[in-house]
């Protein structure tokens, strides 16, 4: 099969899910429109019937001059719409972006390269965690580690003929569907490599206490790690135990809100990040966001189990 496409282009498809990205996503398809070279077609999924949304991207395809084709499926996780963009692709080279990830001009070309040169099908991205100071850096200490350089699916590039043996990406996760998805392709032997040439970034951390604890809520309803079940579970049985053994119960906790809230954030982070009072106040807002966690994973476990078998 020959695919023609125009000097500047290369044959692949760019799916971006968009949620409720408002604050950010002109900023963001700016970025996108100066890829050179460009994909040759830009797939925007949105999960979410708003109106700001559907008139930035209005006004940004206008502006821009970018070619957009725009799909609604609403109510649907980041992978049930990124399935979707992979269906409705006309290419047969696929890369993936998120509304917030910001690819360097060159990340198309370099990605395209790599998986050329180095005969892999799959292309992991390689991602930059850069929170604003304050309160951001607490949020991405307590997550990805601040400046950290991670492999993940915003920025990857991934031929479609990796989904034919592999499966699509979990439909039902609001988070951790593309762990799962990469586990999966290791377990089906896919060979893959790691764009580390052109690291992309991502800076759109919670502001506030309030606003990352209901992200925090709303993501657990679909995570999909076990490990996590055990640990989010453990750390809130504490709290009972107290009742009976309440000396017990005070050291398991000062010892968990010692290890996830200042060593884990530390390691996370390669052991340097934030000022000490940030450092000082990270276990008070980790006994509150995990304790948030663990009441969303535990919805999002009831809503698996009150679905009616298919």
């Amino acid at each position: 099969m020959i695919v023609t496409y125009r000097s500047k282009q290369l044959p692949i498809s760019l799916i971006i899910p968009v949620h409720d990205e408002v604050s950010y996503l002109a900023k963001f398809l700016g970025v996108v429109s100066k890829l050179d070279p460009s994909p040759s077609e830009i797939l925007v999924i949105k999960t979410l019937n708003l109106s700001e949304i559907d008139s930035l991207l209005d006004r940004c395809v206008a502006e821009l001059h970018l070619e957009v084709r725009v799909f609604a499926v609403a109510g649907s996780f980041p992978g049930e719409a990124r399935n979707f963009g992979v269906a409705q692709a006309s290419f047969d080279w696929i890369a993936f972006l998120d509304a917030g990830v910001y690819p360097p001009k060159e990340w198309l070309a370099s990605i395209w390269e790599q998986s050329q040169t180095s005969s892999c099908d799959l292309v992991s991205g390689s991602c930059r965690f850069v929170p604003d100071q304050g309160f951001p850096a607490m949020v991405c200490a307590s997550s990805y580690g601040t400046k950290t350089i991670r492999a993940v699916l915003p920025g990857s590039l991934i031929a479609r003929s990796i989904f034919d043996k592999v499966g699509f990406f979990p439909a039902d996760a609001r988070s951790g569907e593309d762990i799962a998805w990469f586990k999966l392709a290791k377990e089906f032997e896919i060979q893959t490599t790691v764009c580390e040439s052109c690291i992309l970034e991502y800076r759109h951390f919670e502001p506030s206490v309030n606003r990352a604890l209901k992200k925090a809520f709303l993501y657990e309803i679909g995570a999909r790690t076990g490990f996590r079940t055990f640990c989010l579970f453990g750390y809130v049985s504490i709290y009972p135990l107290a009742l009976f053994y309440t000396e017990i119960a005070i050291s398991c906790l000062i010892s968990y809100l010692m290890a996830r809230g200042v060593v884990d954030p530390l390691r996370r982070s390669g052991w340097g990040w934030g000022s000490t009072s940030q450092i000082v106040l990270m276990p008070l807002f980790i006994a509150l966001l995990d304790a948030v966690k663990a009441v969303g994973h535990l919805k999002g476990i009831m809503r698996c189990k009150s679905k009616p078998n298919s």
